[in-house]
């Protein structure tokens, strides 16, 4: 099966997952580390540039949830758009 291919499908099962946790995500981003270092003694190529996209939807879909929590935060306790904006922003930074 063609690399590109292969990875298509992992995507496509990484987008069917409706609901996890903290540390499932985490666990997909370290199968993911394990899988990139175990096709580098397979392949003659470097696999990392073609993972690219199933690691960056692994770590935007975890910064998804922590801003939908903070805005659920700022919503329940009435913070000011200002203190909200500048929580986001913190987070933001400091997101790879």
């Amino acid at each position: 099966m063609d690399l590109k291919l292969w990875l298509k499908h992992l995507l496509k099962a990484y987008r069917r997952v409706r609901r996890c946790t903290d540390e499932g995500r985490a666990l997909m981003s370290l199968d993911l580390q394990v899988l990139i270092n175990g096709l580098q003694h397979f392949v003659s190529i470097n696999v990392k540039p073609k993972l690219q996209t199933v690691e960056t939807f692994v770590k935007e879909y975890s910064k998804t949830q922590v801003i939908g929590l903070v805005n659920l935060v700022a919503m329940t306790k009435s913070w000011k758009r200002k203190i909200r904006l500048e929580v986001l922003e913190k987070i933001e930074a400091s997101v790879i």
